[in-house]
């Protein structure tokens, strides 16, 4: 297992949030009375508050996508493990019973329940590939 490290986008937004900061407290700290151009300050803080926000919307965007796998991962062992189980409890069945293949066959297609698995499964696909399609989609900065 690898050791976590720091993210450079992690850096990158806790360096902008700093800067952000910053200029709050410049701006907020300064002696307005001496000084009768406050262009800097207004624009310092507007500036790097719009960098701190890019950088809150990438990261989020990338733990959105990094999450989306983990969910894509995590549903796939657990769809194998129900299939393993299954195929445990008819080789038991088979085993008891002397059930031929062909009849667990029928049995399978007579049962109600591979519609509803189907149906969440189906869901499930739709949901995740939604939320990946929104993640992939490069978002639109507005300017006010």
């Amino acid at each position: 297992m690898r050791e976590p490290r720091v993210q450079f986008s992690k850096i990158l937004t806790i360096g902008s949030l700093s800067l952000f900061i910053w200029a709050l407290l410049k701006g907020f700290t300064t002696n307005f009375s001496e000084i009768l151009d406050t262009t800097v300050y207004v624009t310092s803080i507007t500036v790097s508050g719009s960098i701190f926000g890019m950088c809150v919307k990438s990261y989020m965007s990338k733990a959105k996508a990094e999450n989306i796998y983990k969910v894509q991962r995590t549903m796939y062992e657990d769809i194998m493990k129900v299939k393993l189980q299954y195929n445990e409890e008819m080789m038991k069945l088979n085993k008891r019973y002397n059930v031929t293949q062909d009849e667990i066959d029928v049995i399978d297609l007579l049962s109600p329940i591979n519609d509803g698995v189907d149906s969440v499964l189906s869901d499930m696909k739709e949901n995740i590939n939604n939320h990946l399609y929104d993640t992939k989609t490069e978002d639109d900065v507005d300017n006010f």
